[in-house]
């Protein structure tokens, strides 16, 4: 009843399951329902048999998340809230988690949004927008302009992960996340540790 009420999509189009919470809170337990488009399944499990291998199951990114902190909390004696913000090419995906909490949220912003800002100052091709974000030294004389090129969209990207923060704020009031582990193919951009270090004084990044 409530995967119905809650999914915007029909039940015969995905495939679903429930995640029960470790932690709870009194005699209340925490579960969290996960779906995916049957169609979006069936294509990962194409990949993997296309390839000799045998899919047996599929984990949401979340949870994977999930798991792995509440090992590394269990090891480290504590039960902290974490943020992971994982860059990938064309959008990128905040996630914050704590033992009886999973919450995520997607914006826009990605390491294309970097390529074409540096593409567009430097007047470079895509590819060559690609190399210069990779190493800022290919940009020679001209890595000053490239650096100015970067201030746009890291201000962007700062913008969403603060709106991010506050949005998990208000959804489950509670504290904010103590640390911000960076993942994905963006979290080596040049200077990103900087800029959210400075602009988010209150998390460890």
């Amino acid at each position: 009843f409530e995967v119905k009420n809650q999914i915007p999509l029909p039940l015969a189009d995905i495939t679903w399951d429930s995640f029960v919470f470790p932690h709870s809170d009194g005699n209340r337990k925490f579960v969290m329902v996960l779906a995916a488009k049957c169609r979006d399944t069936e294509l990962i499990n194409e990949m993997f048999c296309a390839n000799g291998m045998r899919l047996s199951t599929l984990q949401s990114e979340s949870v994977a998340l999930y798991n792995y902190q509440s090992l590394a909390a269990q090891k480290a004696g504590s039960t902290c809230c974490n943020a992971f913000l994982d860059i990938g090419s064309s959008s990128s995906t905040m996630t914050v988690v704590n033992p009886r909490r999973i919450w995520f949220r997607s914006f826009g912003i990605g390491t294309s949004n970097f390529s074409k800002s540096i593409a567009r100052q430097l007047c470079l091709t895509t590819d060559g927008a690609n190399e210069v974000l990779l190493d800022l030294r290919k940009a020679e004389a001209k890595i000053s302009k490239a650096l100015m090129s970067l201030s746009r969209p890291y201000s962007e990207l700062v913008t969403e992960v603060a709106r991010s923060l506050k949005g998990f704020e208000n959804d489950s009031r509670e504290p904010v996340p103590e640390r911000l582990y960076l993942m994905g193919g963006g979290a080596n951009l040049h200077g990103l540790k900087t800029f959210l270090t400075h602009d988010l004084p209150s998390l460890s990044v």
